[in-house]
């Protein structure tokens, strides 16, 4: 069997006994990994001139299997459809079954603009609406950086592309839908994180407190609603609070507001205490930076910009200034200098 170096893992959201994970095939387990049973063929191209691993001029094959292709990336789970399931392969496949594996639908065909044989990365089943779902897939293994994003509505019948050159830079890596607003959505590329608050007509860059970095994988925690954000190689970050963003995407107009006060986050008043008793201190010992104490206020403030004029006149009047203080400093310096020469003539 063939599995990936990032071989796809999910749990069953209605059951978390049962397990599935990705070669080929699809495995599947209901007793939490104890015993397994392969419930589909084999859901990828199975081309062969992309399994030979023995033919690389004389190097030895990883023990591991990292070299393996034509690989299931991906099993999605529904978290609102029983026994519905997306599979996505590294070789561009993309098949969907609404009976827990009995009938497997190819729909990779559908996907418009996508190249054969692309790298499914991520597909996200919706918890709103039956039959939907969003998908990543990248191409830059062969120099094809361009990024692509669809969402589906029925089952992958039909895709509309959601994000392409023109809104992004570099490839797509991972997306995820906010899980109250179906307008607020998340974009991971390999040039940082973007996001879009009318379901992907528009992508903005976040920039703000976090780097341009790879991102691998979002999720948002739904109790603190926070998107958490992982990344190829600067670790784990954090956005705290996305309510914000969620108000803007319900009601657009707050950003045509001079000034909105977001809804804060309830607070709690607490006492910390170092335990007692003796410490051990590692060597290189690393701390995330953690959210500040204190309750938090979020707001969305508008800076209007200068009028050319008002700057011209401030300019004027500031060349006014600076005239008038260079004539004061003559005159001192005149004075001065009288000073000077009559304490000549006095000493």
């Amino acid at each position: 069997m063939r599995f990936n170096w990032n071989s796809a893992i999910n749990i069953d959201p209605y059951d978390n006994s049962t397990l599935y994970f990705g070669s080929q095939f699809v495995h599947k387990s209901t007793n939490k990994g104890l015993t397994w049973e392969i419930i589909s063929g084999d859901l990828t191209t199975n081309d062969p001139e992309k399994q030979k691993q023995s033919e690389s001029g004389g190097l030895t094959m990883d023990a591991t299997g990292a070299e393996n292709h034509c690989t299931i990336l991906v099993i999605e789970p529904s978290p609102i459809e029983k026994d519905m399931h997306w599979i996505g392969t590294d070789d561009g496949r993309v098949h969907v079954t609404q009976n827990g594996g009995v009938i497997y639908t190819d729909v990779s065909k559908n996907i418009k603009g996508l190249p054969n044989g692309s790298w499914i990365t991520q597909i996200k089943a919706s918890n709103k609406s039956k039959g939907e779902a969003l998908l990543v897939a990248n191409d830059y293994r062969r120099f094809n950086y361009t990024p692509y994003a669809y969402r589906t509505k029925d089952y992958g019948k039909t895709w509309k592309r959601i994000v392409d050159a023109g809104d992004v830079k570099s490839y797509t890596l991972s997306i995820v839908e906010d899980i109250e607003e179906p307008n607020l959505m998340f974009l991971g590329t390999d040039d940082g994180l973007y996001i879009s608050v009318n379901a992907g007509e528009k992508w903005t860059k976040w920039t703000e407190g976090f780097p341009t970095v790879s991102v691998k994988d979002l999720v948002i925690h739904p109790r603190e609603h926070d998107l958490v954000i992982g990344t190829f190689g600067r670790a784990a970050w954090v956005l705290d609070d996305i309510r914000p963003l969620r108000a803007i995407t319900k009601n657009s107009q707050v950003l045509k507001e001079k000034l909105e006060l977001f809804k804060p986050p309830t607070a709690y008043q607490a006492s910390y205490q170092q335990a007692t008793g003796s410490r051990f201190g590692g060597d290189a010992l690393y701390n995330g930076e953690n959210r500040d104490n204190g309750a938090h206020f979020s707001y969305y403030i508008t800076v209007d910009e200068k009028k050319e004029d008002d700057n011209e006149e401030e300019d004027d009047n500031e060349e006014e200034d600076d005239n008038e203080e260079e004539d004061d400093n003559e005159e001192e310096d005149d004075n001065e200098e009288e000073d000077d020469r009559r304490g000549d003539i006095r000493f």
